[in-house]
C-alpha cells in the first residue's frame, strides 16, 4: 500500500556548534516513551498548484531550521557516565518520501494502530531505543488523489509539545519565505536551568514519576489497545460543568471537566485494575514553564513537563459527581509549584541509574491513567503554505490507558488509547449525556 520513493538524511544549511547537550532528569524520564508518531493530512490543492507540498521546498525549509534547532540534527547518545546526552554533530534528520494507493479519505477511515505507524513514518521509528538514536524523522505520503500525509515522528528526549511546537511553527515560516522578525524567537538551549539540587531534596511523595519500563524489543504490534478519536461540543462540556453541586467559588477550566468524565469512565468501563476495590491513579503532566521560580523562557527546548496525580478507590470515583471530582483535579493541577517541581526532579536524580534494572512494568499500578492536555496547542496551525492540516491526530500510543486532549473547533477532541473490550465500554459511557433539551 506504501512504496517507498526516496530516502535521505537533511543537514543543517549552516554549520552549527559542535558539542554534547546536557539533557535533564525530565527528558530521561520521558526517554522511554521514544518517538512521538504525529500525522498531519493535507487535502489536494483546490488551485491545482504544480508544487503542492514540494519535496525540494520541505527539505530546504528543514535544512534552514536545523540551524537554530541544531540539537534536531544530532544524535541521542550514552555517555561514558550512564548517562544520556545529544551528540549534536550536525549528522542530520531523517527524510522519506513515500506514494500509497490509497485516497487520503480512505486513508483517515483507517483504525489508529501500531501497523499504520509502520506504513507512514520512517522505518528507524522502531529503534528509539539503540545508540546512537536519530532524534528527528518524518515521512511525505503522497495519495494518489494528490492529498499528502505528513508523518512527523521526534524523539520525546528532545521536547515536550510546547517546544515540538515553537520547532514546527518556526519550520512551517521558513517554508513560507518568512525571514527575520518575521519568524518565532530561537530556541533557549540550556537545561540545566532544571538540574537537581546538591544534594537533592525530596519534599513530596512522587510515586507517578517512576516511570513505567517499556521493553525497546517489544514489536510495535504486540499492544492488544486500539486508539480511537472522539468529540464533545462545547453544550455538552456546558452540561458536565454543572454536573453535580458546583461550590461557586471554584472556576473549573475545561480541562478539568472533561479530565473528571474521562475519569470517570475509564473507571465505570473497567478493565484490567479498575475492580471497584482497587486505587486507581490519574496521572497528569503539567507544564511547568510558569510554575518554576524564574520562570522558564517560553522558547526552553526540553521537556518542562512534571506529572501530579489523582489517587482515589475506583468505587469512590464512580460515586463522586463530575464537578467533584474536577475539583480534586484542580487541586493536584494546583499544587504544582515551584518546590514540587524542584522535588520531583530530585526524586528523578535518586532514581537514576537504578530505575532501568530495578523497576519493572509490575511496580506500576495497574489501574493507572494518563491524560495528556494539548488545549491551547497551536496543533492545527502546521500550514507550510499550501493550506492548514484537515486534522492533526497521532497514530498510536506506546502503551494503552493512555488520552490526550486538544481544541477541536468549538470542542474538544479526546484521542483515547484502551484495552479493545474496555473501548467499546468506554465509548458508550463518554457519549451518555443529557442533551440540552432534557
Amino acid at each position: 500500500m506504501v512504496e517507498v520513493v526516496e530516502s535521505c538524511m537533511v543537514v543543517p544549511l549552516e554549520k552549527t556548534p559542535q558539542h554534547d547537550l546536557w539533557i535533564s532528569n525530565i527528558d530521561i524520564y520521558y526517554e522511554q516513551l521514544g518517538y512521538t508518531p504525529l500525522i498531519y493530512c493535507y487535502p489536494a490543492s483546490s488551485s491545482s498548484d504544480p508544487n503542492f507540498f514540494s519535496v525540494d521546498a520541505i527539505k530546504n525549509a528543514l535544512a534552514k531550521v536545523l540551524v537554530p534547532f541544531y540539537p534536531l540534527a544530532g544524535r541521542l547518545v550514552m555517555g561514558a557516565d550512564n548517562r544520556l546526552k545529544i551528540e549534536c554533530n550536525a549528522a542530520g534528520a531523517l527524510l522519506v518520501v513515500a506514494k500509497s494507493e490509497l485516497t487520503l479519505d480512505s486513508f483517515t477511515k483507517m483504525e489508529l494502530s501500531p501497523e499504520m505507524t509502520e506504513k507512514y513514518f520512517p522505518s528507524k521509528i522502531g529503534s528509539a531505543h539503540q545508540y546512537p538514536s536519530v532524534l528527528f524523522m518524518l515521512q511525505m505520503t503522497f495519495f494518489k488523489c494528490g492529498g499528502v500525509a505528513l508523518g512527523v515522528a521526534r524523539h520525546h528526549v528532545l521536547h515536550d509539545m510546547r517546544s515540538a511546537n515553537h520547532f514546527l511553527q518556526t519550520w512551517v515560516n521558513m517554508t513560507r519565505g518568512c525571514i527575520g522578525a518575521d519568524l518565532p524567537p530561537p530556541p533557549f538551549l540550556d537545561r540545566t536551568v532544571l538540574r537537581a539540587r546538591s544534594p537533592p531534596v525530596v519534599q513530596f511523595d512522587h510515586p507517578e514519576c517512576i516511570p513505567k519500563i517499556i521493553n525497546p524489543s517489544q514489536t510495535p504490534g504486540a499492544t492488544t489497545s486500539i486508539s480511537c478519536a472522539m468529540k464533545l461540543s462545547q453544550d455538552q462540556i456546558n452540561i458536565l460543568k454543572c454536573s453535580g453541586k458546583p461550590d461557586s467559588t471554584v472556576d473549573l477550566s475545561t480541562f478539568s471537566v472533561v479530565a473528571a468524565h474521562v475519569w470517570k469512565c475509564v473507571c465505570a468501563a473497567g478493565g484490567h485494575g479498575f475492580s471497584p476495590e482497587n486505587n486507581a491513579r490519574l496521572v497528569l503532566p503539567v507544564d511547568v514553564r510558569n510554575h518554576v521560580h524564574p520562570p522558564l523562557p517560553q522558547q526552553y527546548l526540553g521537556n518542562a513537563i512534571i506529572q501530579t496525580a489523582v489517587d482515589a478507590r475506583v468505587h469512590d470515583v464512580l460515586l463522586e459527581s463530575v464537578v467533584g471530582m474536577a475539583q480534586k483535579i484542580k487541586g493536584a493541577l494546583d499544587r504544582v509549584d515551584d518546590s514540587y517541581v524542584r522535588s520531583a526532579i530530585d526524586c528523578m536524580e535518586l532514581m537514576h541509574g537504578s530505575m532501568k534494572s530495578s523497576l519493572t512494568n509490575d511496580d506500576k499500578l495497574a489501574s493507572e491513567f494518563k491524560l495528556v492536555n494539548w488545549l491551547g496547542m497551536p496543533t492545527q496551525g502546521a500550514d507550510f503554505g499550501w493550506g492548514p492540516p484537515k486534522f492533526m491526530i497521532r497514530s498510536h500510543t506506546a502503551s494503552d490507558n493512555v488520552a490526550l486532549m486538544k481544541d477541536d473547533g468549538a470542542g474538544i477532541s479526546l484521542q483515547i488509547s484502551l484495552q479493545r473490550e474496555t473501548m467499546l465500554k468506554f465509548k458508550d459511557l463518554f457519549y451518555d449525556i443529557p442533551c440540552l433539551d432534557a
